[in-house]
């Protein structure tokens, strides 16, 4: 099921994700729902059965020239099944079809020790 929009247990299940991801362990409730609410494009997948969100992606965007893809993450018991690249969640942040003629991801890799 897509989502565009987060109500309160999906933003709980969005923080689980996130303590998934050595790159977002830290983040806050508080700093999250500021993030969400700053985004231009938030979208995420739910499991149908009981709502749980199992995938989650934002972007950045002006609209025109760029839109940039952010904080892509994936519950842990549901990697491996293409969610990330699921129709239904890229298809919610393909800005080509608004006429952005850029789009790109934002990556990081583990830490360096």
């Amino acid at each position: 099921m897509e989502i565009t929009e987060l109500d309160e247990g999906h933003v709980a299940d969005l923080m689980a994700l996130f303590a998934q991801a050595w790159w977002a362990k830290s983040r806050t409730h508080d700093d999250v729902r500021q993030m969400l609410a700053n985004s231009d494009i938030v979208a995420g997948l739910a499991r149908p059965a009981d709502g749980r969100l199992l995938a989650f992606a934002r972007v950045l965007t002006d609209f025109t020239y760029l839109a940039l893809i952010l904080d892509v993450v994936v519950a842990a018991d549901a990697r491996g099944h293409g969610l990330g690249a699921q129709p239904d969640l890229m298809g919610s942040y393909n800005t080509h079809d608004q006429g952005v003629p850029q789009v790109g991801i934002a990556t990081w890799g583990p830490p360096i020790s």
